[in-house]
């Protein structure tokens, strides 16, 4: 995000990067196919339109799904494929940097690789441009270098006086609550059955 900035600051402990590109997924056919007993099937144009699909196991009542994730694992070459794209990906990030902190591509693969660095640690790499050490100092050369003949004054705003953290206080409270409900309306409904929790992956809400 901050690449095409004119100067970019830090503060010398600031985590700065990284410098990378992954991509990751949850696969859940181990859980399904051995814990659960549960097979997917279906029909697909390719063999990969299913590679990112996720099934529809829900939980009982509440109707959400029982657990993110995909239904089997990517195969060889969907895997080959997806690494190609990451490695293109990487790429393009590591020239838009050179571009952008005018350094050589070289020098960019030198510190590359997803690692983090302290904000003093980046200036030594170029990332940055300088360290602050406190913000009203980055406010006060900012000024003084785009706005001179302006004056200004830092005004703090406590979050608490925003009514910011009470909120969250309230939300945090609704959202237990609600669970509680659910996960008691459930465990009600599993021991009216009197069978296996699994027998009931697919049942729906209406």
């Amino acid at each position: 995000m901050m690449l095409p900035a004119h100067r970019i600051w830090a503060h010398p402990h600031t985590i700065t990067g990284a410098v990378g590109v992954y991509a990751s997924f949850i696969s859940k056919e181990k859980l399904l196919r051995e814990k659960l007993h549960i097979l997917c099937d279906g029909i697909k144009t390719t063999p990969s339109s299913d590679a990112f699909f996720e099934g529809d196991q829900r939980i009982p009542l509440i109707n959400r799904p029982f657990i993110r994730g995909k239904v089997r694992n990517f195969t060889p070459k969907e895997r080959a494929i997806l690494k190609k794209h990451i490695n293109h990906q990487y790429q393009i990030f590591k020239e838009k940097i050179a571009h952008h902190r005018k350094i050589s591509l070289k020098e960019v693969e030198a510190f590359a690789g997803g690692a983090i660095f302290t904000g003093q640690k980046a200036k030594s790499f170029g990332l940055v441009d300088e360290i602050i050490t406190s913000i009203p100092l980055a406010l006060a050369k900012y000024m003084q270098k785009n706005h001179p003949q302006n004056s200004y004054q830092i005004e703090y705003i406590s979050l608490y006086n925003l009514g910011l953290y009470q909120s969250i206080d309230l939300f945090h409270a609704f959202f237990l609550q609600n669970i509680k409900a659910c996960l008691q309306k459930q465990w009600d409904y599993f021991a009216r059955q009197k069978a296996p929790i699994e027998s009931y992956i697919d049942f729906p809400l209406y």
